[in-house]
């Protein structure tokens, strides 16, 4: 297990891939990874706490920005998190796209949230082949909590 110094906060464990963040009192496990066994993993336990209960998921992906607005680069991030179980995966840089990460996000046990996830998700299926069973934008109840910090997409 590792500290890092400036953020007691967060302790990283080198051979899961997993950091344990603590934020308001409580931990979040955070999986980063690019290998689709790592992945698959995460995808198990996930199933093993989660089979056949609706969940909500948040949603999101992030990209390199571009200069010109008519172009886009290719999704480098996606990230997911349930309850206490997050993942990072690095996409971009994924060994392969495994089939548990195919089938959690076809699975219409668990819904995807996140701001203009549609956009998100339809990004995905388009660069990764990766489709999602069920979405909800929570854009509208992220402005009406937040007033103005939700000027502009994303």
């Amino acid at each position: 297990m590792y500290t890092f110094n400036n953020f007691s906060n967060v302790t990283f464990n080198t051979s899961s891939c997993k950091y344990n963040v603590n934020f308001a009192r409580k931990t979040k496990e955070t999986t980063v990874t690019d290998k689709a066994a790592i992945t698959t993993e995460w995808v198990r336990e996930i199933y093993s706490l989660y089979a056949g209960k609706p969940m909500v998921v948040g949603l999101d992906i992030e990209w390199r920005p571009n200069l010109f607005r008519s172009m886009t680069n290719k999704t480098a991030t996606l990230q997911l998190c349930i309850q206490d179980k997050c993942l990072i995966l690095q996409l971009f840089y994924m060994d392969e796209i495994p089939q548990s990460l195919k089938s959690i996000l076809a699975d219409s046990n668990f819904t995807f949230a996140g701001v203009e996830v549609a956009n998100d998700i339809s990004k995905l299926k388009n660069e990764y082949g990766l489709e999602c069973c069920n979405s909800v934008d929570i854009r509208e109840l992220a402005k009406n909590r937040w007033p103005g910090r939700f000027r502009r997409p994303g």
